[in-house]
């Protein structure tokens, strides 16, 4: 018969059928162990059939289709494990379960609707835009007297690794000798505290840390910062490729009030 040619290895792409019944204590480790495969999970296809449950098996697995870019936001943005570990690879496949369980997806720009297409192997016909947008019953523009003449650069963030917010600590370190221009960040997350102590090893005094601020209170207090600010920042800054895929919240919310 020959030898098998073992030059061009292939790896098409593989659909791994788990038929669960009544398998809630087990069905979420059974995944995991699934994505621990040593394949490509580009070229995994991964469905569950629960054959008539009746204990919370349908439950576990819907909970786990709604949960929002686990890849993303555990990987890249906080950058909390590695897309090649245990945890990355359910990452991965939370969204592609979540993505083939769903009817249609609609995502926040064109250009992160083609990542997951790409990314998930799915249809781009599936997919759908529209743009994340601002409350206008909340952002619009407003004339508030200041009480004083200096140049302000406001900033707000949850601190996220996909934020870049150092990037905003080196220029107000380049623009220190300027008196006249103040930046103030507001807000709180894991970068906080490695990006406050950026600013204070430079002995920078051109900028603010405000800290985190209520959530019946936050609404108010942006608007007020915006609509006394010269220029606000949106972002993103950082290198993380999602950065490049997606618009800010904020964003919408300084454009609303037309601030540049």
């Amino acid at each position: 018969l020959g030898r098998p040619n073992h030059q061009n290895p292939s790896t098409p792409t593989v659909s791994l059928v788990i038929a669960a019944y009544n398998e809630k204590d087990v069905i979420l480790s059974k995944l995991q162990n699934s994505c621990s495969l040593n394949y490509p999970l580009d070229q995994l296809e991964i469905i569950v059939v629960s054959d008539g449950s009746t204990d919370d098996t349908c439950r576990l697995l819907h909970d786990l289709s709604i949960k929002y870019s686990a890849l993303n936001t555990l990987c890249f943005d906080r950058k909390i494990t590695s897309p090649n570990s245990i945890i990355g690879k359910t990452a991965y496949l939370m969204d592609k379960v979540s993505c083939n369980l769903s009817d249609h997806i609609i995502l926040d720009t064109k250009t992160h609707c083609k990542y997951f297409s790409e990314t998930f192997n799915i249809e781009k016909n599936k997919f759908s835009h529209v743009f994340v947008g601002a409350d206008d019953s909340k952002f619009f523009p407003l004339n508030i007297a200041r009480k004083n003449t200096e140049f302000r650069i406001f900033y707000w963030s949850t601190f996220h690794p996909l934020h870049g917010v150092e990037y905003i600590v080196k220029a107000a370190e380049i623009l220190k000798d300027y008196e006249d221009i103040h930046f103030e960040l507001a807000g709180r997350g894991m970068m906080h505290n490695k990006v406050k102590k950026m600013a204070e090893n430079s002995k920078l005094k051109n900028i603010t840390f405000t800290g985190w601020v209520p959530l019946d209170k936050f609404y108010d207090f942006v608007v007020n910062k915006i609509a006394t600010s010269d220029i606000c920042l949106g972002g993103h800054f950082s290198e993380v490729d999602k950065g490049k895929r997606v618009i800010s919240e904020k964003t919408f919310q300084f454009l609303a009030m037309k601030k540049p």
